[in-house]
């Protein structure tokens, strides 16, 4: 499994230059290779929600994890 973390800030009803930074998770899916295309599953998290959703697939789903920043 390919998981993508895409950071932005915030769009809405903010002042100027105080937008949060939120975080858009997304999945690589497809059966071929050729295919596969990036899918959003989880959008505009807060850091510590983004956190969370990723610890799982860190600590207790996987037996592999590369992080390529």
């Amino acid at each position: 499994m390919k998981i993508k973390v895409v950071r932005r800030f915030a769009k809405g009803q903010y002042r100027e230059y105080t937008e949060p930074m939120v975080y858009d998770i997304y999945h690589k899916v497809g059966v071929f290779p050729l295919f596969k295309k990036w899918k959003i599953y989880k959008s505009a998290l807060e850091r510590n929600d983004a956190l969370e959703y990723l610890s799982q697939y860190i600590v207790d789903l996987s037996c592999k994890v590369i992080i390529d920043c």
